[in-house]
């Protein structure tokens, strides 16, 4: 025994709401992680440069420490 469903207008409708809100979930899903990947890429890039800043900042203070201060060279 086969039995037929016939689906109306509402249900069509309802139907194409559906698949349509679980398409812009998974659009809103892959934005949000797509952001957020970005903004990682965009911290590691910052943090990068920092630690170049920093490790330059650290060798001019190395090279001002090894140099022989004025005040005892003309002792």
């Amino acid at each position: 025994m086969t039995q037929h469903v016939r689906l109306g207008l509402r249900d069509w409708i309802s139907i194409l709401a559906l698949s349509v809100s679980i398409l812009l979930a998974m659009a809103a899903s892959y934005l949000r992680i797509d952001r957020q990947l970005s903004e990682l890429r965009i911290a590691q890039e910052f943090t990068l440069e920092d630690v170049r800043a920093l490790t330059e900042d650290f060798k001019l203070m190395q090279n001002r420490l090894m140099e022989t201060p004025r005040w005892t060279a003309n002792r």
